[in-house]
């Protein structure tokens, strides 16, 4: 056709309009679907990150070397009276938290007994 045929083809009334409206659809479809493209890769991306960091923290618990204590002592002698001490301080300390307990008892026992006292009297 020549340049002049063209120009003389008579368009359909509101063919534009529709076309117009075809080419905002298909724009805002476009939109969507790369919102969609972008959302899905950003959740893929959240799935890697995040197995990256368990298996960070897999390695590092699996090749931790456990630190080892130093002896601080060199003389076994020396150690097993500083031991002998430290229980001594602990039985001396469990020994008056006995007597606090045994003192704190007998309080309960004497007002238990004024009460059971006090009920048989009021039964009676």
């Amino acid at each position: 056709m020549k340049e002049k045929d063209i120009n003389e083809i008579e368009i359909p009334n509101g063919l534009e309009a529709e076309m117009s409206d075809f080419i905002d659809s298909m724009d805002a479809a476009e939109r969507v679907m790369a919102e969609e493209r972008r959302r899905k890769g950003a959740v893929r991306w959240s799935y890697v990150a995040g197995a990256a960091a368990t298996a960070a923290l897999l390695l590092t618990f699996l090749f931790r070397q456990p630190a080892m204590p130093e002896d601080t002592f060199t003389d076994p002698h020396e150690a097993y009276a500083c031991v002998e001490q430290a229980l001594a301080s602990i039985s001396e300390k469990m020994g008056s938290g006995v007597q606090q307990a045994r003192r704190a008892g007998d309080k309960i026992d004497a007002g238990t007994a004024k009460i059971k006292e006090l009920y048989n009297r009021k039964t009676n």
